[in-house]
């Protein structure tokens, strides 16, 4: 069952005591229950296409920032849901919160409301770790068309921008984002927690879904391509059968792949290059997304440069030790 099936099924409240011992109802994942069935596009991610926006968000920052312009969002109301384990992967340090809950399957989900022509919106993020379904406290506000700006007027507490201190190429990114707490939980942190320690549970719960728009960007970045494919989901014999024991219909979806070749497939290039440059010594290049215009495409990996000039010279050395 994916995540957002669980969500629909699943509809219970969030409770936590506050400091004074009092019952709050904070928001939980049953308020996107109606809005995720409302959903006519609904993505799950291989754990391919998870690699890939990964790989292309770390290994081509500058590429996905130039092409922000660009990225669309293909409805105006979006579920994507992924293995989050898959991409914890490729992020340094990050894999130590996935060890501190016992290596469990983390699946994290963004319901996306988009605004006008897709250039902007806001993200909801949900995530399950274990038999736990959550609902961050903290949603996304974005616009790919322009960054941003601080809003002084609004309490820093509940709206601000986030810094990568040690991923200076995401700020271009994280310029077109804003992170959105929600007033229940202020209120509920501000009632359980020491003034002292309220700002770096804000900065926690803020950070837990720092790397959600990024990678976002990246992705809606290589569908802008031809580097994925999409199967609609036929539950139709497995709804009836669902139906016969008393189980709810399972909701309809668009399961997602790669279709790039992770093998590499030498190609020969022309030899002399245009403008007069020198040709450049035999060398792999690596499959890349770049932007033409209006367009982003892909390039797939291949060999370039010239085989001569890769000849190494032979030179004899006699070394002797002291007597």
């Amino acid at each position: 069952m994916w995540l957002f099936d669980e969500i629909v099924q699943r509809r219970v409240a969030l409770c936590a005591r506050d400091g004074l011992g009092q019952l709050r109802e904070l928001p939980g994942p049953e308020l996107l229950g109606d809005r995720i069935e409302d959903c006519a596009l609904r993505y799950v991610l291989s754990d391919d296409v998870v690699e890939l926006a990964m790989s292309t968000l770390l290994g081509a920052t500058d590429a996905v920032a130039a092409s922000m312009d660009l990225l669309r969002l293909p409805h105006p109301l979006l579920w994507v849901e992924w293995n989050e384990n898959v991409k914890a992967k490729a992020i340094d340090g990050y894999i130590r919160f996935l060890e501190s809950v016992d290596g469990r399957t983390r699946r994290v989900g963004l319901l996306i409301e988009a605004d006008g022509d897709g250039s902007a919106g806001r993200a909801f993020v949900c995530w399950k770790i274990g038999e736990w379904l959550e609902l961050s406290g903290v949603s996304v506000a974005f616009n790919f068309r322009h960054p941003i700006g601080f809003d002084p007027t609004t309490d820093s507490h509940l709206r601000r921008s986030i810094t990568f201190t040690e991923l200076t190429a995401f700020q271009p990114l994280l310029r077109h984002a804003v992170f959105v707490l929600q007033p229940e939980w202020l209120n509920y942190f501000r009632a359980a927690l020491p003034p002292e320690k309220l700002e770096a549970a804000i900065t926690q719960a803020m950070g837990l879904v720092a790397w959600e728009f990024p990678f976002l960007a990246s992705l809606l970045m290589v569908q802008a391509t031809p580097a994925l494919a999409y199967r609609a989901s036929n539950l139709e014999r497995l709804n009836a059968a669902r139906e016969r024991r008393g189980k709810p219909n399972l909701l309809e979806h668009v399961e997602v792949c790669s279709t790039i070749d992770r093998r590499f497939v030498p190609q020969t290039t022309a030899s002399g290059e245009k403008g007069g440059r020198n040709q450049a010594r035999l060398h792999f290049v690596r499959g890349h997304f770049f932007r033409r215009g209006t367009k982003i495409h892909w390039r797939t990996g291949h060999i370039r440069g010239d085989p001569r000039k890769v000849a190494v010279e032979s030179r004899t050395m006699l070394l002797r030790t002291a007597d």
